[in-house]
């Protein structure tokens, strides 16, 4: 069903959220990258985030009509 496979979807997006999130707050390897890939980075980090929340609005929306 259609709800299912989106709520994989955001699952399986919300792990990788974390860990890109995780390696941006360590500094370790985040901080030896070059200015243009750590905005990047942070650029790919908060497009996942709204990809996140339109998954999980549509999930919320298919729930509700049902």
């Amino acid at each position: 069903m259609l709800i299912e496979g989106l709520d994989t979807e955001s699952k399986d997006l919300t792990v990788k959220i974390e860990k890109l999130k995780s390696f941006i707050d360590s500094n370790s390897g985040y901080d030896l990258l070059s200015d243009i890939h750590k905005i990047l980075l942070v650029n790919q980090f908060n497009a996942m985030e709204l990809y996140v929340f339109a998954l999980n609005e549509r999930i919320y929306d298919l729930k509700n009509r049902q």
